[in-house]
C-alpha cells in the first residue's frame, strides 16, 4: 500500500522524529494512505490522480504545522536527500478532523466538503495546479466579486467546484454534500446544485471554467465524463448554448448584485469532519468490499 501514492507521484513523508512533531508518524502516514485510497476508488478521484501522474511533477505530502486547524496545497520548490525534486506540496493532517480534538471544537456549523478525503481532494487540486504553475487568480490577486464573492479568489472557486464534482460522483461512497463557498462549510443552494443550474451563480462561472478547460484539457475532459448530479464541466462540454443562456439569466445577474451584500458568518478554518477513526474503520470495510466486487467482474 505504501507504494500506491508514489505511483501517482505523491511522496508521503511523515516526520522522522516523533518527539519533534504533533503527530504520530506511523498513524499519520497510514491515515494519509487510507484517505488517498478512498479518493482512488472514485472516477473523479482517479481523474485527478492520473492528471498528477501525467504531469510528471512530484507532490510532497507532509503534516500541517503544530496546532494549525487547516490544510494547504500549493506550489513548492524542494529537493529531498535522495535528489527528488518536488514542485507541489500538500500539508494535511487527518487527525485534525477527529471528533473531540482541539481543532474539532473550533468548528462552526456546517460541514459540507469537509470529510477527510474531500479536504485532501480540494488541497490536491491546489498542489497539482501549483506544481504546474497554473492559476486562475488575477494578476493583482484580487478577490472575486459579484455572485462569486464568497468563494474568495479564483483558485478557491475552482477547487470547490471540482471537489463538489467529486462529492456528487456516483462512484464516491460516503460523501458529505455540496459545499456553497469558501466560508463555513454551508450547503450549496438547491437552485445552484445541478450541473446546469450552477451557471446561474454568476456570469463569471462560464469564463472561469472555460479557462480551466483550456489550461488542463485532460483533467477537464476526465471530470466531464464523471457521472454525477453536479458536474458543470459536463454541462459546459455537452450543453454550451444552454450554459451561455443560464450564465446571463435574471438569477445570475441578480446574484451578481446581491451576494456581496449578504451577511454570512465566515470562517477560514476547515471545520473537521465527523469522527475520523470510525470513518477509517468503515472505509477499510468499504475498500475490501470494493476490491471483492472488482475481482468478481
Amino acid at each position: 500500500m505504501s507504494q500506491f501514492p508514489e505511483q501517482f507521484l505523491i511522496d508521503v513523508q511523515p516526520p522522522k522524529d516523533p518527539w519533534d512533531s504533533h503527530v504520530n508518524p506511523a498513524v499519520w502516514k497510514n491515515s494519509i494512505l487510507v484517505t488517498l485510497q478512498k479518493i482512488a476508488t472514485s472516477d473523479a478521484g482517479m481523474a485527478l490522480l492520473r492528471s498528477i501522474q501525467l504531469a510528471t511533477q512530484w507532490i510532497l505530502a507532509q503534516p500541517t504545522v503544530w496546532g494549525e486547524c487547516n490544510a494547504h496545497g500549493a506550489a513548492s520548490r524542494a529537493v529531498s536527500r535522495s535528489g527528488r525534486f518536488y514542485t507541489g506540496v500538500l500539508n494535511f493532517d487527518p487527525g485534525s478532523y477527529v471528533q473531540g480534538s482541539a481543532c474539532f471544537k473550533q468548528r462552526q456549523r456546517g460541514n459540507r466538503g469537509f470529510l477527510p478525503d474531500e479536504v485532501m481532494f480540494h488541497e490536491l487540486i491546489h498542489a497539482h495546479r501549483g506544481s504546474l504553475r497554473l492559476s486562475l487568480n488575477s494578476a493583482d490577486n484580487a478577490r472575486l466579486g459579484g455572485g462569486l464573492f464568497r468563494y474568495g479568489r479564483e483558485e478557491e472557486f475552482l477547487a470547490i467546484v471540482l471537489t463538489n464534482i467529486y462529492i456528487s460522483d456516483e462512484t464516491n461512497r460516503n460523501s458529505s454534500g455540496l459545499r456553497a463557498d469558501h466560508y463555513g462549510g454551508r450547503p450549496l443552494e438547491a437552485s445552484l446544485s445541478t450541473s446546469l443550474g450552477f451557471f446561474r451563480s454568476s456570469p463569471q462561472v462560464l469564463p472561469l471554467l472555460t479557462k480551466f478547460a483550456e489550461q488542463q484539457k485532460f483533467l477537464f475532459q476526465k471530470l466531464a465524463e464523471v457521472k454525477s448530479t453536479f458536474n458543470p464541466c459536463a454541462a459546459l462540454l455537452d450543453h454550451p448554448l444552454e450554459v451561455q443562456k443560464l450564465s446571463h439569466s435574471r438569477l445570475a445577474n441578480e446574484r451578481e448584485r446581491s451576494v456581496p451584500k449578504m451577511r454570512i458568518p465566515s470562517s477560514q478554518n476547515h471545520p473537521p469532519a465527523p469522527n475520523l477513526i470510525e470513518g477509517l474503520k468503515s472505509l477499510g470495510a468499504e475498500l475490501a468490499e470494493e476490491a471483492l466486487r472488482m475481482l468478481r467482474r
